[in-house]
């Protein structure tokens, strides 16, 4: 039986309560009145088309607001992590593209995910949804299915990203981080004008591949309604985030099942498959214990091959120096390599090297069960220490610190005034993409020797490093934002200044500049930073500057917010993001003069 209808039968009472006119007068009322619906029904109609009511629930959609809330933080977070250049560079040119495309209006909406969260795990990095349909995909910003040097497409033989799940396809994003400065601004101006050409078909691309992904007619697996989203942020809780895991793993088996009965056979493998990509990836990622303190270690190791690699371009190896550090010949150069007492060193499809012990006798178990401990994707580490130690070029105060990271022979070649570390760091500059990728071509052999030196320690070593407690200890200092912790209230207070710095920030800036004004007698390059400051702290302070002023405050914030992580962040990093000075010169060397990039150590 139909329910009740509220609207007539208030309109059938007040009808009864109201004398009515007879004879014509009582037609023309009649007309007026059918005149006046008509009117009331054609503004509750443009109302409508207006407003069109969200298919999505309220409480989805509060998640969606806490959630954009945070993003800002999310975005400086990921900028900390390996691989956030890429990530956050993919991120921006979706927002930008979706405002460009008016897609907006029609609902659409894109969000972060932060690196190493439960959403990132199954392929997320990037939410681009819709908040009238609940409709939606999982944007996946990756670099390795391209060739480091050009960023042309790898064989499917060459790629280290192989078997994405057909559901997942289209969502799969293929870029390198240097199409992307600091601002996650596409830097269509490259080295060769091969590589900007290949950057400008990226964007090309890229724009119909939203274009495609939002049109009213695709289709798409993922939506809101029923599809139990994972959280967009990073926990602790290692058994909640598995749970949220295999509930999509449920989801997955549920629709292929019911894809299967319905004819459907192609979706039911689809489904079937991406279950079987999070329950043999996601899932086994989800047990690994995330070790700062080999994050730690690792840094330094890079920074130490990286640093080693640029310096042999420049100086033969002295005689007797086959004892140093390093400095033996690694044939090896193998992502995963075995080493003392059964320790396995590896770098995983998904990028993480990982450190398996082998289990002695009396420990428990059956004996194969792997204590591991693992590093976000590594390749992050040599993105990371190539930008440090190109920045570091301008900073002579620093060099005599990073000559002391050199193996032995180079470090007395220093003390000796033998070895010029502005000339290596330069290398380092001028090749600096090849460095971030840990090499060139498919093998990334400078890869492969951190893998060495870490299998060539002695496992108790490797235990120190990777003690949890002592991670757990180091971690709790640096709290990720969680969107748990983020209600309407917190954040609509996020949201005030997100087209400007906060006073805080202000503050801070303040800070920096009246440190340098009080130096006094400043260097030209000093005087331009103090300039650059001073024009952040004018414009940035003010609302609605739009994109320019949009991408600088991103990357101003950025700075800021890493400054109790990086104590080298600074007036003079912040002034090279406003004035966009990441790039070096490479004067006085030869053209000729080029890293091994670990081939032949």
């Amino acid at each position: 039986m139909a329910g009740p209808e509220p609207l007539q039968t208030n309109r059938s009472q007040t009808d009864r309560a109201t004398p009515q006119p007879a004879g014509s007068d009582a037609n023309a009322q009649g007309r007026q009145d059918l005149a006046r619906e008509a009117f009331r029904a054609d503004d509750r109609q443009k109302e409508a088309n207006a407003v069109p009511i969200s298919e999505v629930s309220a409480e989805k959609l509060k998640l969606l607001n806490a959630w954009q809330g945070i993003s800002e933080q999310i975005v400086s977070y990921n900028a900390r992590q390996g691989g956030g250049r890429l990530q956050n560079g993919v991120y921006e040119l979706t927002r930008q593209t979706v405002n460009n495309l008016g897609l907006e209006r029609a609902g659409w909406q894109v969000l972060p995910v932060q690196t190493g969260s439960a959403l990132d795990m199954i392929g997320g990095d990037i939410l681009l949804v819709n908040r009238r349909t609940g409709r939606f995909e999982l944007l996946d910003a990756s670099s390795r299915r391209l060739d480091p040097s050009t960023g042309e497409f790898l064989s499917s033989a060459e790629s280290q990203k192989t078997n994405v799940p057909a559901i997942r396809e289209k969502g799969v994003i293929d870029a390198l981080p240097r199409w992307f400065d600091v601002g996650g601004r596409l830097e269509v101006d490259q080295a060769t004008p091969e590589h900007s050409q290949r950057v400008k078909e990226f964007a090309q691309d890229f724009r119909l591949r939203i274009q495609e992904l939002t049109a009213p007619n695709a289709d798409s697996p993922f939506n809101l309604k029923d599809f139990p989203l994972p959280s967009p942020t990073v926990t602790k809780d290692a058994e909640a985030r598995s749970r949220e895991l295999q509930a999509v793993v449920e989801w997955s088996k549920k629709n292929a099942d019911e894809s299967f009965r319905s004819g459907d056979r192609r979706m039911a493998s689809d489904y079937k498959e991406f279950g079987r990509s999070i329950e043999s990836g996601a899932l086994a990622f989800s047990v690994r214990v995330n070790s700062s303190g080999l994050n730690d270690a690792v840094n330094k190791m890079v920074e130490r091959i990286i640093l080693e690699d640029a310096a042999k371009a420049l100086y033969p190896q002295p005689k007797g120096a086959a004892g140093g550090q390093g400095s033996q010949p690694v044939d090896n150069i193998s992502h995963r390599q075995t080493g003392k007492n059964g320790t396995a060193v590896q770098v995983k499809p998904d990028g993480a090297l990982v450190v398996s012990f082998a289990r002695l006798a009396g420990q428990g178990g059956n004996g194969n069960s792997p204590e591991i401990y693992s590093v976000p994707n590594v390749l992050g580490h040599f993105e990371r220490a190539s930008q440090k130690l190109a920045l570091a070029l301008n900073k002579p105060e620093t060099h005599a610190e990073l000559a002391h990271e050199l193996p032995g022979h180079y470090r007395k070649m220093y003390e000796q005034g033998q070895l010029d570390m502005g000339k290596v760091l330069t290398i380092v500059s001028r090749f600096r993409n090849q460095f971030a990728a840990a090499g060139v071509g498919t093998e990334r052999a400078l890869l492969g020797h951190l893998v060495h030196r870490l299998a060539d320690r002695e496992p108790e070593q490797i235990r120190k490093l990777a003690n949890p407690d002592a991670a757990a200890a180091k971690e709790s200092s640096e709290k990720a934002p969680r969107l748990a912790d983020f209600g309407r209230e917190q954040g609509g207070e996020q949201g005030r200044y997100t087209d400007r710095l906060s006073p805080q920030e202000l503050q801070r800036l303040a800070q920096l500049t009246t440190q340098l004004e009080g130096k006094g007698n400043l260097s030209p390059q000093e005087r331009m930073t103090l300039e650059s400051l001073k024009r952040a702290s004018d414009e940035l302070a003010k609302p609605g500057g739009g994109g320019a002023q949009n991408t600088r405050l991103v990357a101003v914030r950025r700075v800021l917010s890493g400054e109790t992580l990086n104590k080298a962040a600074g007036p003079a990093m912040i002034a090279a993001v406003v004035l966009n000075l990441y790039r070096y010169n490479s004067p006085g060397f030869e053209d000729e003069v080029q890293p091994s990039f670990g081939r032949g150590w």
